[in-house]
């Protein structure tokens, strides 16, 4: 009977877009093949920060993103989830790339939707953008929650 009741309980959507602030320094100052590297390293910590249940690509360029579907937890709950992962991929980028930070500056600004029953991957996405282009607007080095509007409830 539970599990009957799950199937028909709403899905949380998750997409999270990533993008590495001022990049371009990177490969301007230390070269491309070190931007290569770079871009693999920020792959590593992606895959550690964000379990297997989650898909993780490289959209193109320093821009990174991740999806994930759940139907066991809240939106709520979810939203809090994500929240702390992405807390922790901020604390294990400056971690990571301390001494390259010294050389250049590079930051993340990240774009996070979470939406319940909403399956159109199109709106998903242009949420999570939404959310990424005003962390780069507020100043980089940061991440923001797209939160639904009035007029779309």
């Amino acid at each position: 009977l539970v599990k009957s009741i799950l199937q028909y309980r709403k899905k949380n959507y998750m997409f999270a877009v990533i993008d590495m602030d001022d990049f371009k320094n990177v490969n301007d100052t230390l070269g491309h093949s070190y931007g290569d590297e770079f871009i693999v390293r920020m792959g590593h910590l992606l895959s550690k920060a964000f379990d297997s249940e989650y898909i993780i690509g490289r959209v193109g360029g320093d821009e990174f993103a991740i999806y994930y579907e759940n139907a066991n937890t809240t939106l709520s709950e979810e939203m809090d989830s994500v929240t702390n992962k992405v807390k922790e991929l901020f604390n294990e980028f400056d971690i990571e790339f301390a001494s390259d930070k010294e050389k250049v500056n590079v930051s993340l600004s990240v774009g996070i939707a979470v939406l319940s029953g909403e399956r159109r991957f199109d709106n998903l996405y242009k949420a999570a953008d939404e959310a990424l282009y005003i962390s780069k607007k507020s100043g980089k080095n940061r991440y923001t929650m797209y939160e639904k509007k009035e007029e779309e409830l």
